[in-house]
């Protein structure tokens, strides 16, 4: 299989420039701190998290943040939903303290358990109409609005 596309040197560019805009946002503009961070199972979204909100990471973060991966967060681009998802185990290994419990269950649920069903070819619809997308949407707001925090991070 193809690896999953990563951050090249502009891309983390671009994330740095971005940490120092939420930085002073929320620091010095509004007082806000994230209460819940959500990542798409995409590694490059979670690498974008990761480096837009440093001081906020699992693990290390003193105010406890969560960090969730949703996979209704999933980007899409011109109708197509992202081609490749990342094994739940090589972003556990890269990515400790996010919780990838609701990503396993869509996995288990959509395409039996295995993550390969999701990356290969032929076994997974890339495109998404507007109306699976919008339902899509309305599941992830709804799992959302369950949720306790009101400050939240969508990446």
């Amino acid at each position: 299989l193809d690896s999953p596309p990563t951050h090249r040197s502009q891309g983390c560019g671009q994330m740095l420039a971005l940490s120092r805009q939420t930085a002073t946002y929320l620091h010095k503009q509004t007082s806000l701190q994230p209460q819940l961070i959500v990542v798409s199972p995409l590694r490059r979204a979670i690498q974008s998290a990761l480096i837009a909100f440093p001081t906020q990471t699992p693990m290390t973060c003193l105010a406890n943040t969560p960090w969730i991966c949703h996979p209704h967060v999933m980007e899409s681009a011109n109708g197509n939903k992202s081609e490749f998802v990342s094994d739940e185990a090589v972003l556990r290994d890269m990515f400790p303290g996010v919780e990838f419990g609701l990503l396993d269950r869509w996995v288990e649920r959509e395409f039996a358990g295995s993550v390969e069903k999701v990356n290969g070819k032929e076994k997974v619809p890339l495109f998404e109409n507007k109306i699976d997308l919008m339902g899509r949407t309305e599941e992830f707001l709804a799992w959302l609005k369950n949720r306790d925090e009101r400050v939240v991070v969508v990446s």
